[in-house]
């Protein structure tokens, strides 16, 4: 995922968390408002990993993203990671788990 498609600052994701629009699985919560273009903020709470597990859960996250076509979308959007994407071993469940909420997402936009 290239950085022109990431939230980096702190009031970008408060605009989209508080805008209450969500959809959740047991793997994630995706928080979204409608935008021009996609642009995509991971989180994953600092209580679940020290920096360098949350880290790698990002880069998990960003590389079922990318086997995703987010160009798709027309969403700001925040990925808030739970803690039974960090428990799960099996990364072909995490993506597909993931890849269901993004349909739901991309339905919702049609």
């Amino acid at each position: 995922m290239k950085r022109k498609y990431r939230l980096k600052k702190n009031w970008e994701f408060e605009s989209v968390i508080l805008s209450k629009l969500q959809i959740s699985n047991k793997m994630a919560v995706i928080h979204y408002v409608q935008h021009s273009n996609v642009k995509i903020g991971i989180t994953v709470p600092k209580k679940f990993e020290k920096a360098v597990g949350r880290n790698f859960y990002k880069r998990q996250m960003r590389a079922i993203l990318q086997s995703f076509n987010i160009n798709d979308l027309k969403y700001k959007i925040v990925i808030i990671v739970r803690k039974n994407f960090i428990t799960e071993e099996n990364f072909e469940l995490k993506q597909k788990m993931v890849h269901k909420l993004l349909e739901q997402l991309l339905n919702e936009q049609n």
